[in-house]
């Protein structure tokens, strides 16, 4: 069960909004989080050729106040894990780790809580959709979260190949997961998964 230290940004009291990503970015990718009436929420910046992977959330791309800053814990590891922490506090909100070898086959995190424990899971929807996504890119990709063996949230990508788009549902997240690490969690399945269909 969560339960805030403090009062969270309201940027994190979304349970259901879109992922869009901003066309022609040379410097990076780049991509807005909206609400469900279309208003921007947060923005997130991943730098183009950084040697360690890290990405920030910004409340808008003027990116005068930072929310998250997500960073690789070694500057090459196919199993990575993200550190999340939240600008504001200089609080660890937790550890969002690729399940290296597996994801392979089929996108796999497992979401960990500030003490390092593991509290649950990211899948790709299904192993056969996942195998043909390998070869054919087109196809959108959907994931599903887990928090003590219950789904609590969904990602799904639409069909648009040039300009992808996720509609993520935390609904059923209820105090089950921190909601920054949720928002963190959708930001690397659209940049580190999504750049391999690039």
């Amino acid at each position: 069960m969560f339960t805030p230290a403090q009062t969270l940004h309201p940027a994190f009291t979304h349970a259901r909004y879109t992922v869009r990503r901003k066309a022609f970015s040379l410097l990076g990718l780049k991509f807005y989080f909206e609400d469900e009436a279309g208003q921007p929420f947060a923005f997130v910046k991943r730098k183009a050729l950084a040697i360690r992977e890290s990405l920030r959330v910004f409340t808008g791309d003027s990116e005068q106040q930072e929310l998250l800053r997500i960073t690789a814990r070694q500057i090459i590891d196919f199993g990575a894990g993200y550190d999340v922490v939240d600008s504001t506090t200089g609080q660890q909100a937790g550890t969002l780790k690729r399940r290296g070898w597996k994801s392979m086959v089929r996108d796999e995190w497992v979401i960990m809580d500030a003490t390092g424990q593991e509290i649950g899971r990211i899948r790709e929807d299904s192993i056969g959709r996942a195998l043909i996504r390998r070869f054919v890119f087109a196809i959108p990709q959907s994931y599903t979260f887990e928090v003590g063996g219950a789904e609590i949230g969904t990602a799904r990508q639409n069909w648009n190949f040039f300009l992808p788009k996720l509609f993520v549902d935390f609904t059923a997240a209820g105090n089950r997961l921190d909601p920054r690490l949720g928002l963190a969690a959708v930001a690397l399945l659209i940049t580190i998964e999504g750049r391999e269909g690039d």
